[in-house]
């Protein structure tokens, strides 16, 4: 049996609501909403190329493309920046 394991590629940091953030060109994060929240995740140009409602303190992965950003609709929700591994 293979464990999964967690490799931290930043310091947490946390949105600011409505703001667009690309995590420093984060290609896959971990985020945790400290409230109920929706992720919008857009491309180089503004436009939306997804977005989901995440619950208040369920962890949650989020894998994106470097130049995108990601904006989340409450303040306080944290990020950082992840890899994995066997």
């Amino acid at each position: 049996m293979s464990e999964r394991i967690l490799k931290l590629l930043s310091t947490e940091s946390t949105l600011t609501a409505a703001t667009p953030s690309a995590v420093s060109g984060a290609q896959l994060l971990r985020i945790l909403p400290r409230s109920n929240t929706v992720i919008t995740v857009k491309d180089d140009s503004s436009t939306i190329t997804g977005s989901v409602s995440l619950d208040a303190n369920q962890a949650f992965f989020l894998r994106k493309k470097a130049t995108e950003t990601i904006e989340s609709s409450a303040s306080g929700t944290l990020v950082v920046s992840v890899a994995f591994g066997d």
